[in-house]
């Protein structure tokens, strides 16, 4: 984002810590997560 005095990076990061390392990120997860990350990329 560019203003008249400054430019703005906006980033992202996304930590999803497992509780006794079960898998947590199945198929529908892994799926939403993506179509969300998709939505903000195109804001």
């Amino acid at each position: 984002m560019h203003k008249s005095h400054t430019v703005t990076v906006l980033m992202y990061h996304l930590v999803f810590p497992e509780k006794y390392r079960r898998a947590v990120i199945d198929a529908e997860v892994d799926e939403d997560l993506k179509d969300t990350c998709l939505e903000i990329e195109k804001r």
